[in-house]
């Protein structure tokens, strides 16, 4: 069953506290998004690459955290940080060797930008319930 995971970007150095960097994140289960979730705690980077494999820049991700199993918070250098390290990881096979901590979610993540909710564009969904 498809799982999603709200992840906002919480910076106290900058003041940044998700009004624009607010992601949903979807995964085939549960457990892709808690095997993501602790090597992300453990490594902490996703190296970026091109369409051929080759290395690129670091993506640092400072810290994250999981206040409940389908809300994570994040910090970085960038609010963007998160949105690019589950792009590096979204399925092109030569882009598989760059990463190889993160074999076992390879192709299984995909993130979403839900908008800013200062303005009034974040999204949510609707509880299955009242569907």
């Amino acid at each position: 069953m498809v799982y999603y995971t709200y992840v906002t970007y919480e910076s106290p150095l900058d003041g940044g506290y998700g009004e624009y960097f607010n992601w949903v994140m979807v995964t085939p289960d549960q457990n892709t998004a808690d095997t993501y979730y602790r090597a992300l705690q453990r490594v902490k980077s996703v190296t970026q690459s091109d369409n051929n494999g080759t290395p690129g820049a670091k993506v640092d991700i400072t810290s994250v955290d999981r206040p409940g199993a389908q809300f994570w918070t994040y910090d970085g250098a960038s609010g963007e940080n998160f949105h690019l390290a589950a792009r590096a990881l979204s399925g092109n096979p030569k882009m598989k060797s760059v990463n190889p901590e993160f074999t076992d979610v390879f192709g299984k993540i995909r993130v979403y930008w839900v908008g800013a909710y200062a303005d009034g564009r974040f999204r949510t969904f609707t509880p299955r319930e009242l569907v």
